[in-house]
């Protein structure tokens, strides 16, 4: 890792001085994809499947740093946080670059990014967003 890079705590379970933040997921027009809206800024952070929706229900970020946990997998690219590039994204789903262009991932992050959580979201889970859901939508 870079030294400029920063760098999270070793156990990011339980980190000092971080935030905690939930992540909603919906079920994308009851296919089996599903989108994940961070409750940092309620974006369309993540794309995947049922099972990544049971295992990423939270994130803890740092503001002071600029780390979160998620920061090289999210694909809310406007994030402050966010240090995600085609190649980590790839690293972290285990795809080979053939698999997704640089086109294809564009097209990804700015679909995703036309998403808003106000217009998806049930009303209560942005009023109180700290339990985890998934909605289908």
């Amino acid at each position: 890792m870079a030294q400029d890079q920063p760098q999270g705590p070793k156990n990011s379970r339980a980190p000092e001085g971080t935030t905690k933040y939930f992540v909603s997921w919906l079920q994308y027009r009851r296919t089996k994809t599903f989108i994940g809206f961070c409750s940092r800024e309620w974006k369309a952070a993540f794309v995947g499947n049922l099972f990544k929706a049971l295992i990423v229900r939270d994130l803890y970020a740092d503001e002071k740093t600029g780390w979160c946990e998620e920061g090289k997998r999210c694909l809310a690219l406007d994030c402050p946080l966010n240090r995600t590039t085609r190649e980590s994204f790839l690293a972290s789903h285990g795809l080979k670059q053939r698999q997704l262009s640089n086109q294809k991932f564009q097209r990804l992050v700015s679909n995703l990014a036309q998403l808003r959580a106000a217009d998806i979201l049930p009303q209560h889970v942005l009023e109180k967003p700290d339990s985890w859901v998934i909605c289908s939508g």
